[in-house]
């Protein structure tokens, strides 16, 4: 009884510092960066997650270890994006943008996920297999992002409350299609009216998270458009004009019914990065923070199925993520902490938010004493 009060302690303590050193961290990159409002946010977010999921396994290294890949892979998705970032201005402009910055993330990925060659293989196979694994990426990430970019300009080309409009209409078929996976008519329209209520809440509110909520709905579009051409087409040549409109129309709600997620979780993935790069220096916080949540969550996946060596890493995450997945039990992980374990899930949210938003003022504080430092200099 004694050793399980001893590593029940070592265990509160160890989640406690580790939300006092994300809120440290975020609040300090955030002074810097002058979003303090989001920053607060963001620490909110990732800490009470990690907090309420902590609690109900065993085992928390695994969970640490997605939580830290998802967040360096969103560094570094920010920081390669960052120079490329600015206020889309039209269609055509985010068209370019969204072209140029898939580009850059296609080929990012490629570099991750490049085909491993054998040991046998030359010099030449091997640059082969990295430089083919990088122009794949670029241009499947260049599709995501031009249609992406379109529909980011298309919201922001509309004026007042035509553009809430417009992304409400976006968010709204996203919603559908994200609600298909329980194929179930209720989760459709559920999902549907949410998405399309804060699809029009981030573009009334602007800024970098709804380049992230925006940029995530518009990335989804790509494959939609995908199955609906590949749908007239087969239309068009069977049976004339007609059979094409109807056959457009038809390929997207039968992807829809059979459970669209697994194809549209790599578009979103992009998408969310293009979006993120237009919002500017508030992607900085944002992404990291976006992709070390979902890192967590493959790493409760990963307890979830009982992998005896959990380990996310980053290349973990892009191929489960962007390059798709078979299998995402969002309900089990759901349950997790609604579940049987909801009171020690709510528990250990609210020791970790409380302990996180301490580190966060500190870590204000102490990006401020470095402003100072530095300009001082």
């Amino acid at each position: 009884m004694r050793v399980v009060e001893v590593a029940n302690l070592e265990k509160e303590s160890y989640q406690i510092g580790l939300a006092v050193f994300l809120g440290l961290l975020i609040g300090c990159v955030g002074f810097i960066v002058d979003e303090v409002e989001l920053a607060v946010v963001c620490t909110a977010v990732l800490v009470m997650l990690f907090g309420a999921y902590t609690q109900t396994f065993k085992r928390s290294r695994g969970l640490m270890g997605g939580m830290f890949a998802g967040g360096l892979l969103g560094l570094l998705v920010s920081v390669i994006g960052f120079p490329l970032s600015h206020n889309i201005d039209g269609v055509v402009d985010g068209a370019l943008f969204g072209l140029l910055s898939g580009s850059v993330i296609g080929g990012t990925i490629g570099i991750i996920t490049h085909a491993l060659p054998d040991e046998d293989d030359s010099a030449f196979n091997r640059l082969f297999l990295l430089f083919g694994s990088i122009v794949v990426g670029a241009v499947l990430g260049a599709g995501v992002g031009l249609t992406s970019g379109a529909i980011l300009g298309l919201i922001s080309v509309s004026k007042s409350w035509w553009s809430i409009v417009v992304a409400a209409l976006a968010g709204g078929i996203v919603g559908g299609y994200i609600g298909s996976y329980f194929q179930k008519t209720v989760w459709i329209l559920t999902g549907a009216f949410a998405l399309a209520l804060i699809a029009a809440l981030s573009s009334w509110i602007n800024g970098a998270l709804a380049g992230l909520v925006l940029g995530l709905i518009s990335g989804t579009f790509a494959p939609m458009f995908i199955v609906a051409l590949i749908g007239a087409y087969g239309g068009l040549f069977s049976r004339g004009v007609k059979a094409m409109v109807v056959e457009s129309l038809e390929a997207p709600a039968e992807m829809l019914m059979q459970g669209a997620v697994p194809f549209l979780v790599p578009a979103m993935m992009v998408g969310m990065m293009v979006g993120t790069a237009a919002s500017g220096v508030g992607g900085m916080i944002l992404l990291p923070t976006s992709l070390a949540v979902v890192g967590f969550l493959l790493a409760v996946v990963g307890e979830l199925e009982g992998k005896p060596d959990n380990k996310v890493s980053i290349r973990t995450i892009v191929e489960m993520t962007m390059m798709g997945a078979d299998n995402w039990p969002l309900l089990r992980v759901i349950k997790q902490v609604t579940g049987t374990n909801r009171k020690t899930a709510v528990l250990g949210a609210s020791v970790s938010l409380a302990a996180g938003m301490v580190g966060c003022v500190a870590g204000i504080y102490l990006g401020h004493w470095l402003a100072q430092y530095f300009t001082a200099l």
